[in-house]
């Protein structure tokens, strides 16, 4: 019951919270600790479709106009971070 109220009641308040910000976009990680890793990765290179952006890309510009937000680290160090931590805890949370 613990791990259904972690996954589902904290995805579902995420959720909320999103949609009370009027946040659409949600980008997910997963350490793959309690899917386990999969033998292959299904996947379809196709062509540019009608209507897709030609290119996509991050500003933080906005966030830092509008809100007053800078990164304090850059990305290579949020990526050091998560893989930092999932060595050191590879069965996931305690």
């Amino acid at each position: 019951m613990r791990y259904y109220r972690n996954n589902v009641c904290g995805t579902a308040n995420l959720l909320a919270a999103m949609a009370a910000a009027r946040v659409i976009d949600i980008v997910f990680s997963s350490s793959c600790t309690v899917y386990g890793a999969p033998t292959t990765l299904p996947h379809r290179v196709a062509q540019r479709r009608a209507g897709d952006a030609p290119a996509v890309y991050a500003d933080p510009a906005m966030a830092a106009t509008e809100l007053g937000w800078t990164a304090a680290l850059g990305l290579d160090a949020m990526c050091r971070d998560a893989f930092n931590w999932q060595q050191q805890n590879p069965r996931g949370y305690p």
